[in-house]
């Protein structure tokens, strides 16, 4: 339903929908929406969707990815790059702990 409803552009809904569950949602759920964010240029939402993602799981990356679209598709370029440079940071942090180098 959550797809369906970020596909029609239908956020608002979407989101109450996850919210009013009787279980809480997983990052996944919210990156559905993130993406109807994305497709449909909601950059409001889209943060907040960001930042429950990265709250819910810390190390996913695609939300990042998404958000830094998200600004540079309504050109916010300083913004973009800054979180495209915390991908990098993040990255390094998560190799540097597993023991595997690039």
């Amino acid at each position: 339903m959550v797809d369906l409803f970020t596909l029609a552009g239908c956020l608002v809904e979407a989101v109450n929908l996850i919210e009013e569950m009787l279980f809480q949602a997983d990052s996944s759920m919210w990156s559905s929406i993130l993406r109807g964010c994305t497709i449909h240029g909601d950059k409001n939402l889209g943060k907040k969707v960001a930042k429950r993602i990265i709250e819910l799981d810390p190390v996913n990356c695609g939300a990042y990815v998404q958000l830094s679209n998200i600004f540079a598709t309504s050109g916010e370029w300083e913004r973009s790059l800054s979180i495209r440079k915390a991908i990098r940071d993040k990255l390094k942090k998560i190799l540097f702990a597993v023991g595997t180098d690039f």
